[in-house]
């Protein structure tokens, strides 16, 4: 079983993204046939601070990209 999620952070603190990370982690231990792909787009954070961010999840995502866009200016 497959399942996407898509987070839009432009308004959750550090703690909650981290609390929403941890959850889905665990509810994806709980079935390992389970495989959970999620796309984070936080403009707002670095590459440096995502990275940290998703470290923090016990235990740790099997895969991880963190893909850096450049902030478009008006």
């Amino acid at each position: 079983m497959e399942i996407n999620i898509s987070v839009v952070n432009d308004n959750l603190s550090d703690d909650e993204m981290k609390k929403l990370l941890q959850c889905i982690r665990e509810i994806e231990q709980n079935k390992p046939e389970r495989h959970i792909s999620i796309f984070i787009d936080s403009p707002d954070s670095s590459v440096k601070d995502m990275k940290e961010l998703i470290s923090s999840v016990k235990p740790g995502f099997p895969y991880v990209t963190v893909i850096p866009f450049d902030k478009k200016v008006v």
